[in-house]
Order: C-alpha cells, then sequence, then structure tokens
C-alpha cells in the first residue's frame, strides 16, 4: 500500500474523462456502464444493512433514484437498470421532465427510453410529486440514491431541487448514497456556505476521491466514502497528472495519506545494536509561562514516547534566576535560556551544538508575541546552517511572519503548527485566510514559499503545506477523531514531530507520521477510557511506535 493517495481536482477529473473518450477512444457510455453499476451494488449493500437494521424487517426496502440532466443523472440511470435486474424495487424521479424532449442529451434520452422500456416508473421531480410519493409510503424503508448534480455543479442549487431534496431529507425511515458527492457541495471546496440540504450515508466516486470527501468541515456531509476504479485509461489518468500545472487551472498536486503504511515507516528499526541517546535524538522545547509550564512538558514527554532519545525543556518561568515546575516528569531535564523573558540566544547557540540537539520545539505555553525577530534570525541561522529541526507552535507564531521576513529556514527542517484562530494571525500586516478552497490553497501557497517553512493548518483533517524544492504539495491527513479536541493536545503533536524531525524526516512527511501516531493513539486509548474523557497525557500513554 502507498503512504499517500492521489486526490483529483475538479479540473483534474474531468480532464481524465475528457482525455479517456476522445484522445484514448474509450466511449463515454461504457465508463457510464461501469459506474452506474458499481453504483447499484453498493446500494444493495447499503440495503441489506437497512434491511437488518429497520424497525420494519417485513418490508423490504425500495430504491429511489434521484437523477439530474448529466452524467451524474445517466449514472444513476444505469443505476435503476440494475437494480431492477437484480429484483429490486425501484424507481427514478428526475430533476426534468422526462415526457419533454428538447433540451436532453441523446444520451439521456436514451436511458430514458430503456428505463420505460424495463418498467421503471419515471416521475418529475417537484415538490408536489415528491410529498405525495413519500406519504404513499407510510413508513416503508427507501434507500435514496443522489444521483442530481455532480462534481461540475456550480451554487446556487435552483429551488425546486433544493425543496425537494430537503422534503427527502425529512423523510425518516431512509438510507442515502450519493453518486460522486452529495448534490449541492462543490467538488474542489472544504467548506460549504449554504447548508447541504441531503446528507448522504455513503458516497461513492471514481477513480480518486475529490477534496470535497476529504477535506472537513465539508466531508462529514458525505459519509463513507467508497472509491470505485470504472476503468480510466491509464494514459489518460497519468497524462491529466501531469499536466494540470500546466494546462488546468485552479489546481494543485493533493495527496491524502494511508496511516497504516506510514505507521509501517519507522526509521527508529533501522539503529545499529549499540546506538545511544544521541543517535535517538535530542529535543529541546522553549516554552511555558508563569501558569503555563504544562504545554512544554507535554511536548517533550511526546517526543520521547515516540522515539527521541533525550528530552530538556527550557521555560520562560517567573524572572527567578532558574525556574523549574514543582512537579515535573524525572525524564525532562530543565535548562536555563530565558532571563526577564526574554531569550539568551547565545547561550541556546552554545547548548544546541554541544549537547547535539536535533529538533527544537518553540513556542508551547508561551505568550504571544514573547519572540522577537532577532530570535527567529538565531533559529532559522540553527535550521540552515547546522540542520537543526525546528517546530514552531502555539505562542510563537503570533505575528511570526512578520518577524522571520529577513530569515531563512530550511522548508525540509521547519514545521509551523497552527490550529485556526493562529493561522488567522501569523501575520498582522498581510494576514492569511483558512484555505476554504483549491484556489485559497494555491494563493497560500504562495504567500507560504518565500519564508522557507513547511505549514500545517490543524483541523479535522488537517492540510499541510509541504514544500518540495520548488513544488508545493497539498498533503491531508485522515483518521483523526473528535477526542483530540482538547488543549494540549496540540502541544503533544508538536513534540512527536520534533522526534521525528530528529530522527531524519523531512518537513511534511514528519507531520504526516505524527498525525498517524497521534490518530493511532486516540483510537486505541478512546477503547480503553472513553473519548470525552480522554486526557492529552492518556494520549503520550497510548503512543506506540512499531
Amino acid at each position: 500500500m502507498k503512504k499517500w493517495q492521489q486526490i483529483w481536482s475538479k479540473n483534474i477529473a474531468q480532464r481524465i474523462d475528457q482525455l479517456s473518450t476522445e484522445e484514448y477512444k474509450l466511449p463515454s457510455i461504457i465508463l457510464m456502464e461501469h459506474a452506474g453499476k458499481a453504483v447499484a451494488h453498493s446500494a444493495q449493500n447499503l440495503a441489506r444493512n437497512f434491511y437488518n437494521e429497520s424497525s420494519s424487517a417485513d418490508n423490504k426496502p425500495e430504491f429511489i433514484i434521484l437523477v439530474g440532466k448529466g452524467n451524474n443523472g445517466g449514472d444513476g440511470m444505469v443505476a435503476a437498470r440494475w437494480l431492477k435486474v437484480f429484483g429490486e424495487k425501484v424507481r427514478i424521479i428526475t430533476a426534468f421532465n422526462p415526457k419533454q424532449r428538447q433540451g436532453l442529451s441523446s444520451l439521456t434520452l436514451g436511458h430514458i427510453e430503456t428505463c420505460s422500456q424495463m418498467e421503471i416508473a419515471l416521475e418529475e421531480f417537484s415538490a408536489e410529486v415528491l410529498t405525495q410519493t413519500l406519504q404513499n409510503m407510510g413508513n416503508q424503508p427507501i434507500v435514496v440514491v443522489d444521483a442530481i448534480f455532480g462534481i461540475g455543479f456550480r451554487p446556487p442549487m435552483p429551488e425546486n431541487e433544493l425543496s425537494c431534496l430537503r422534503i427527502i431529507a425529512a423523510y425518516k425511515n431512509k438510507k442515502t448514497m450519493a453518486v460522486d458527492l452529495p448534490s449541492g457541495m462543490e467538488c474542489d471546496s472544504f467548506s460549504q456556505n449554504d447548508v447541504v440540504p441531503l446528507s448522504a450515508d455513503i458516497t461513492v466516486t471514481f477513480g480518486a476521491a475529490k477534496p470535497c470527501h476529504i477535506g472537513f468541515p465539508i466531508a462529514q456531509y458525505c459519509g463513507i466514502l467508497e472509491v470505485i476504479d470504472i476503468g480510466f485509461v491509464s494514459r489518460a489518468v497519468a497524462k491529466a497528472l501531469s499536466e494540470s500545472e500546466k494546462i488546468i487551472p485552479a489546481t494543485t498536486p493533493i495527496l491524502s495519506s494511508h496511516n497504516e503504511s506510514l505507521l509501517n515507516d519507522n526509521r527508529w528499526k533501522g539503529l545499529h545494536s549499540d546506538a545511544h541517546k544521541f543517535d535517538r535524538g535530542h529535543v529541546l522545547v522553549l516554552g511555558g509561562s508563569p501558569g503555563k509550564w504544562g504545554a512544554p512538558v507535554l511536548a517533550a514527554m511526546a517526543a520521547l514516547r515516540s522515539g527521541a532519545g533525550w528530552a530538556s525543556v527550557s521555560l520562560l518561568g517567573d524572572d527567578r534566576d532558574y525556574f523549574v515546575p514543582p512537579s515535573y516528569p524525572p525524564e525532562i531535564t530543565f535548562e536555563k535560556f530565558f532571563r526577564n523573558q526574554k531569550l539568551l540566544t547565545d547561550d541556546l547557540k552554545e547548548f544546541v551544538i554541544a549537547r547535539k540537539v536535533k529538533s527544537l520545539v518553540v513556542g508551547p505555553g508561551m505568550m504571544p508575541g514573547s519572540l522577537g525577530a532577532e530570535d527567529f534570525a538565531v533559529l532559522g541561522e540553527l535550521c540552515l546552517n547546522h540542520s537543526i529541526f525546528v517546530v514552531i507552535d502555539a505562542g510563537a507564531l503570533y505575528h511570526m511572519l512578520d518577524a522571520i521576513k529577513e530569515s531563512q529556514f530550511d522548508p525540509r527542517r521547519c514545521v509551523i503548527t497552527p490550529h485556526p484562530g493562529e493561522w488567522l494571525n501569523l501575520s498582522a500586516v498581510k494576514p492569511l485566510q483558512i484555505p476554504m478552497n483549491l484556489k485559497e490553497v494555491k494563493k497560500l501557497s504562495a504567500r507560504l514559499s518565500p519564508y522557507g517553512i513547511t505549514a500545517v493548518f490543524k483541523n479535522a483533517s488537517p492540510m499541510i503545506f509541504d514544500f518540495m524544492g520548488s513544488e508545493m504539495k497539498l498533503k491531508i491527513c485522515q483518521g483523526g477523531t473528535n477526542s483530540l479536541a482538547k488543549a494540549g493536545t496540540g502541544d503533544v503533536l508538536s513534540g512527536i514531530i520534533a522526534s521525528h524531525g530528529a530522527m531524519g524526516y523531512e518537513g511534511g512527511d514528519a507531520v504526516a507520521r505524527s498525525y498517524a501516531l497521534l490518530c493511532q493513539s486516540a483510537q486505541s486509548q478512546s477503547i480503553l477510557l472513553s473519548a470525552e474523557g480522554l486526557l492529552p497525557r492518556d494520549l503520550i500513554s497510548g503512543i506506540v511506535v512499531k
């Protein structure tokens, strides 16, 4: 299994379809036939589960296929035909008048004729017809296949379709499958301005996942994702991906993680038998402030638990000569690199070189604005000239882009880890916007590239702006859980990232594998404890590097 899987933007998917049919002469009707049959099989599987779960188990679910005029609707009508062949009770409700031929493609007209000959009922999509249809069903279980709008949809949704989808959404005894994406969603978006009227329990898409399937908050409307190979020409796929940056506007290479394969990539296994703590890597955490010493300690402990050989902490403290919390883990050593809330950069540099520090975590528990341009210049020098991996987090992120504009960092060895609020405050001069779609991703990558950093936007589906030479790749991590939505989790993540940086993982790869470890810990610890009561230190205890 590959570590990363390709995500197709709308333009890439459309280009693959175009190349397959026009340049490589694969008839579109064959692709549609494969897609429709796959949808029918998936819908049947959904119905079997629904039938077993339904309170009215003596009634076999009926399939209602909602279709539009385009290829998405064609897939739906092919699925209806196959469901009929499989012996299922099925009807089609169209978002157009099936008796009026004007404005319909020859392909759509052919599907209508075939379905009519197979005695599959076709009804026009209107609120009145739909309301009556559902009332006549009483509380019979139904499986709805949403094939109205596909990846080419552009808002706003017509009022008729919107009202009808809301009527169906209100029907209680149903399961819903979306073809490609739930109608009303934008393929390349990570957010949704309007509420998706009909959420899916399962979404079936073809060839590869799309941005809307992976990125939260919009991905929650897709339910379980099934990606099906319908026989696109492999040369068409390769050509579309290779030319995506050249001729297809508003797209960027997107990759999604396979957590299992990321976890199997364990560089600690390669350590020789007489390895010592410096081989595993020394991680130094700079952070804290009065009353907030727990954050850097969490980061240090997470670094140790995920493989680092030594973890040290230096706290801003309370202006005493040497500040150590009254209770602290004995595994951590404490150093003094702050005086009167100021970083002692010369002492820091001397320690980093003498004690073979390989990774720095800067910012956990730190008050915003504690570091200035001169401090970041020293961090940049350590990163660029001494190959020190630097993770910048929390308080150190406040207006940091303004502070480092004259500094240089190695994008392979510098990671910033802002959550949404911190993302908005990275710069006071020209604030960054939260990435909501691929167009905004491209703008953000152009903003970030001159600074020489790799950025991760922390949310339910973390986005890594991973700079590989001159090419930026957007990587989206999967497998998270809302049990991670607690203060301190980000500090744990920063420590794990630092330990990976100390072992030679580069920017985006260090982040991705760290997220995989964190998600694995959250899932296993939620079973042992509870998702609601999970603490950051429980996450540290659950880290297992195999």
